[in-house]
């Protein structure tokens, strides 16, 4: 289980870091396209229930920090 102090870290080092805020929307974008792509053209990643939504709920997060 993930303590407190490690989530508070990893949202701060998100936070300070736009380069790190960069490569995260990036891979996070990447990972969205995947999920979205359809089964039969290699996407989902076999997961039971789609992402991608989610993915695009922390893309936008990401992008609102600047």
């Amino acid at each position: 289980m993930t303590r407190k102090a490690e989530i508070d870290a990893t949202i701060q080092a998100i936070e300070a870091s736009t380069a790190l805020r960069a490569d995260f929307n990036a891979k996070a974008t990447e990972a969205m396209n995947i999920m979205n792509t359809p089964l039969e053209k290699g996407g989902n990643w076999g997961m039971t229930q789609n992402r991608g939504a989610d993915m695009a709920r922390l893309i936008r997060l990401l992008k609102k920090l600047g």
